[in-house]
């Protein structure tokens, strides 16, 4: 089966910019995809992070930071960009409880999502924007328009019309241009980090200290 790929044309941002975007976390994607969002003319922007200096990278760039459970309550589209590590305690802790009815969950990582992690409401989309690289990447190539990889899936789709809605993020945050955003899943994008963080680097690293040894 061939590979869907999506570009600009594929998406209508509109979506994105009639929504209240909720970001769990300000950290390397967070700051990245949001300022991106923004720049693409998406207004209602809530940052939800613990008042630490991301919070205050937040203010600096003309946010105004909540607590993560206000911004879960306030959102339509909660970007869930916290480390993999901490999301099904943070889900758990702070998140569940306060989703409104008919929000989409947007993950950059597929790996809580791929294992079945987190505890999705009945009438939830899921969706994955993953962009293949750090945030800083994300955000320069934005400004610099130039295109980057990015993975993008539709896990979940309770409202019929999941895809639309993660085609505007993708597009807003600069991911369908060029050569655009690949089609692909939560299971594909955590087995492929997995592989490269497992086997792959730890090979790479062990050639370099026997080269050097």
């Amino acid at each position: 089966m061939p590979v869907k790929i999506y570009h600009d044309d594929d998406a209508d941002v509109n979506i994105v910019r009639s929504k209240t975007v909720a970001f769990i976390g300000y950290g390397n994607q967070g700051r990245a995809q949001a300022l991106n969002l923004r720049d693409s003319g998406v207004n209602n922007i809530v940052i939800g992070n613990i008042d630490d200096d991301y919070a205050k990278q937040a203010r600096e760039d003309g946010f105004d930071p909540v607590s993560i459970e206000e911004a879960v309550r306030q959102g339509n589209i909660l970007m869930l960009l916290i480390p993999d590590e901490d999301q099904q305690t943070v889900w758990n802790e702070k998140i569940r409880q306060n989703i409104k009815s008919s929000t989409t969950l947007v993950v950059a990582s597929g790996y809580n999502v791929a294992f079945n992690l987190l505890d999705l409401p009945d009438d939830m989309d899921v969706v994955m924007v993953a962009p293949r690289m750090i945030g800083a990447g994300v955000r320069d190539r934005y400004v610099q328009n130039i295109p980057y990889p990015c993975f993008v899936s539709v896990e979940k789709d309770a409202s019929g019309t999941a895809l639309a809605t993660c085609l505007s993020i993708a597009c807003a945050i600069g991911a369908t241009r060029g050569n655009g955003a690949v089609g692909s899943s939560c299971r594909e994008e955590a087995g492929i980090d997995l592989f490269a963080e497992q086997a792959l680097w730890p090979e790479i690293m062990a050639i370099f200290r026997e080269g050097y040894n």
